[in-house]
């Protein structure tokens, strides 16, 4: 999912250490935090949201224990903590959701937010069980910590005479709902999940179960964000970076660092286990699992973190290929991810589910006596593209994947073709004017044809639209999502044009583009060059750019499958 950032903020984010959680101050700090990610999406990136619960899951426990002694007579019901989770989950959710709604409102963006009640799957033989460590709820004196201790509560002394009740922190092994969010986030939406770190189930032979236990937040969202294919994590914090020597006159911090240096702070006791140590093994793990980058950083430095300017970055260089996790790196049939070097990270596509898209190959643009040329424009500079897009064509006939076409051009009688296209420049012959191929770029005469090498064959899909962008007045989106598709491939001319407006159309829909150097072009080499910059620019925020040598080259394993299967 390129251009989407996940970010993993406490729920001291809403409420601070030693102030008091009023709901009035966390409706205060959660519309401040709205006005951030509001900055986010404005920027271009799409936005995940996970949170913490520390504090108000406590306080949800503390009524709990406060009322215990009436309970019986008053005829409530037990309150587990897996259903205090679940609680704090819906309540934070709510916060957060009305809060983003309102910033993105104030913007003029009709993006909204999504709050998904999320529960992780834990493994029932997982050794946290057998010794909890997680403190929740209030501080005990040492009587109350004997009496809870004899009621079945693991107690620890946490301070001299300070005691606290402590639960398990089991690794989450899964996301239930990832796929879902995976949706929800794929069309924009800002998606909260997984608060609190999930609500934790085990799987049994009827089906999921909560237990009492509290995952740890950030390697949710690791591992929520390598299952999807998010970009980057945002893993947020007190600090602005990260820092080795903490508290010493070495203390130094780290900005741009690779796994195994950080590895290496982290296995010789740098980041301690109750606070810097488990961002630290959340970002080692999704960059494991395949993600981009991970950042470490604050709250307040939070949009210059994303933009290179703060905060701790963990990138792994020449990675041969980014995947997502296991579970999604091979479809359900067995058929194999493909993965292509590309711009600005390699670009992987499941080829169930991917569609090419040859944008305007039409006479009009690529030859003489068409619309380019009266433009004033040397039309040879289009022709470098038929070879390499013909082989590209070959390749995704011979697969079976689909082939989308479009043709710019008007109707006949002209009736949609506004005066802001038809006025502007001052070209030799105006659109439906007659030309050496008959009324330029009019459906239906020669030069709106396409060019002869690239002609579409049957059961091929040919959109005619009536601007530069493919989605614009035309059935492209409806006819991708009823086949299902997620990938583009996109090819086609003028890359500063037509191929750039929609592929941003493509993006705004949840649309993932790879776009072709060599089978892209512009009249104007300058303009070609700046396009595909923009499309890979601020980590791809709209799409990818590589070659069809690259694409080709990552095709050849399937092409021998298929093979071998024959």
């Amino acid at each position: 999912m390129t251009g989407t950032v996940l970010l993993a903020v406490g729920g001291n984010a809403l409420v601070l250490d030693g102030e008091p959680g009023t709901v009035v101050r966390q409706q205060e700090r959660a519309a401040r935090f709205a006005t951030q990610v509001a900055d986010l999406v404005a920027d271009g990136w799409r936005v995940l949201v996970t949170h913490g619960n520390g504090p108000q899951v406590g306080y949800i426990v503390r009524r709990g224990e406060l009322v215990a002694a009436d309970a019986a007579s008053e005829g409530l019901p037990d309150l587990p903590l897996w259903l205090a989770v679940a609680d704090s989950q819906g309540g934070i959710g709510h916060l957060l959701a009305v809060a983003l709604d309102g910033a993105l409102e104030l913007r003029g963006l009709d993006v909204r937010a999504v709050a998904v009640l999320t529960h992780v799957e834990v493994d029932a033989d997982d050794p946290a069980f057998a010794q909890p460590t997680k403190p929740i709820g209030a501080a005990m004196t040492a009587t109350t910590a004997r009496r809870r201790a004899a009621e079945g509560w693991a107690v620890v002394e946490t301070a001299p005479g300070v005691h606290r009740r402590v639960v398990p922190s089991p690794r989450p092994r899964r996301v239930v709902e990832a796929e879902q969010i995976h949706a929800l986030a794929a069309t924009g939406a800002v998606v909260v999940a997984a608060g609190g770190g999930g609500i934790p189930v085990v799987r049994r032979g009827d089906g999921w179960h909560g237990v009492d236990a509290v995952v740890d937040k950030d390697h949710t969202s690791a591992l929520l964000a390598a299952s999807i294919g998010v970009d980057t994590l945002v893993l947020v914090t007190g600090v602005d970076e990260v820092c080795v020597g903490w508290g010493t006159p070495d203390r130094r911090a780290l900005r741009h660092v690779d796994p195994v240096e950080l590895r290496g702070h982290l296995e010789a006791g740098e980041f301690p286990a109750g606070s810097m140590g488990p961002k630290v093994e959340s970002a080692l793990q999704f960059v494991a699992d395949g993600g981009h980058r991970a950042v470490i950083t604050s709250l307040a430095r939070l949009r210059d973190a994303l933009a290179g300017r703060s905060g701790t970055h963990l990138t792994v260089g020449d990675r041969p290929s980014r995947t997502a996790a296991p579970d999604r790196r091979t479809p359900p049939t067995g058929e194999p991810m493909i993965t292509l070097p590309a711009d600005p990270f390699p670009f992987t596509f499941d080829p169930r589910h991917v569609a090419l898209l040859c944008i305007d190959f039409q006479r009009d643009f690529m030859e003489a006596g068409g619309f380019g040329e009266s433009l004033g424009n040397d039309v040879s500079r289009l022709r470098g593209t038929i070879e390499p897009t013909s082989r590209v064509l070959t390749a995704f006939r011979r697969h079976g994947w689909p082939v989308i076409h479009t043709r710019e051009g008007h109707r006949p009688d002209l009736a949609d073709l506004f005066p802001a296209k038809r006025d502007r420049g001052s070209p030799a012959l105006r659109i439906g004017e007659e030309g050496p191929m008959g009324r330029l770029l009019v459906r239906g005469s020669a030069g709106h044809g396409i060019v002869p090498e690239l002609a579409p064959v049957a059961g091929e899909v040919v959109l005619d639209k009536p601007g530069k962008g493919s989605f614009y007045a035309t059935d492209l989106e409806t006819i991708l999502r009823a086949r299902g598709i997620t990938s583009l491939v996109v090819t086609g001319v003028t890359t500063e044009v037509c191929v750039q407006t929609t592929v941003r159309e493509a993006n705004d829909r949840g649309f993932e583009s790879l776009v072709l150097a060599d089978c892209t072009a512009s009249y104007f080499p300058e303009f070609h060059r700046s396009a595909l910059d923009m499309f890979s620019a601020q980590g791809g925020i709209v799409g990818w750019v590589g070659t069809s040598d690259a694409l080709l080259a990552a095709l050849v394993p399937t092409t021998i499958h298929e093979e071998v299967a024959r």
